[in-house]
C-alpha cells in the first residue's frame, strides 16, 4: 500500500501544475491587455518582485534602463538625482557586498531587480505604488494605451504601455506631473542649480 502510494505522489508531483500557462516566466505573465499589465506590475512592485517588474517593461524601456547604467548614469531614475544606492550593485565600490557582481553580472534583468530592491529600501524611488491600483484608461494613440493609477504617489502617476510584437502588453513610460516627459522607463527631473 505505501508503495501504490508513493508511486502515485511521485506520478503526481511529476504532472505540470494545471494553474500554469505558458512555458516560461515571461508566457506567464497577465500582460494580455493594458489594464492587466499595469496591474501585475503595480502587483509586482507592491512584492518587490522587480525581476518580473522588467520582465514587463517594453523592450525600448528596458533597454533604456541599461544605456543608463552602463553610461553610469542611473541617478535619472532616483530621488535627488543620486547615483549610488548603498548595498547595491550601484553602492561604493569598497564598502559593495562581496560577490554582488558575480550574482549579479551582466544581466540586465538581475541589475535592475537588485538597484530597485536597495533603492526602494531606501525610499529613493521617485514613485510609491503601495496602495496604487487601475483607475482608467486615461488615452490611446496608434500602439499605446496611457492608464491612470489611483492611490500612487505622487498622485497624478500614469503608465503608459504599448503592444509588442507577440501581441502582449508592456509598461513602457511612467509618468507624473514634473517628471521627464520623454524619459523610458521613468526620468526624475535633474536638481537644479543656482547660478550666479
Amino acid at each position: 500500500m505505501r508503495i501504490a502510494a508513493a508511486g502515485l505522489l511521485l506520478a503526481l508531483s511529476a504532472m505540470p501544475l494545471a494553474a500554469q500557462e505558458g512555458r516560461t516566466l515571461i508566457e506567464r505573465l497577465p500582460l494580455d491587455t493594458p489594464e492587466s499589465a499595469v496591474a501585475a506590475f503595480i502587483e509586482a512592485f507592491k512584492t518587490k518582485d522587480f525581476l518580473s517588474a522588467y520582465y514587463m517593461m517594453s523592450p525600448e524601456a528596458k533597454r533604456a534602463f541599461v544605456d543608463r547604467y552602463y553610461e553610469f548614469n542611473s541617478a535619472q531614475f532616483l530621488v535627488g538625482n543620486v547615483s549610488v544606492v548603498p548595498d547595491s550593485i550601484l553602492g561604493d565600490f569598497d564598502k559593495r557586498p562581496e560577490g554582488v557582481l558575480e550574482e549579479v553580472g551582466f544581466d540586465s534583468a538581475q541589475i535592475f531587480d537588485n538597484i530597485m530592491f536597495h533603492a526602494e529600501a531606501r525610499d529613493l524611488l521617485p514613485f510609491d505604488l503601495t496602495s496604487a491600483s487601475v483607475s482608467e484608461v486615461a488615452g490611446a494613440s496608434e500602439g499605446s494605451v496611457m492608464v491612470a493609477i489611483e492611490g500612487a504617489k505622487p498622485a497624478t502617476l500614469q503608465i503608459e504601455t504599448v503592444i509588442i510584437y507577440t501581441g502582449d502588453w508592456r509598461i513602457d513610460r511612467i509618468s507624473w506631473q514634473g517628471s521627464m516627459p520623454d524619459a523610458k522607463p521613468w526620468g526624475v527631473q535633474p536638481a537644479k542649480t543656482k547660478t550666479q
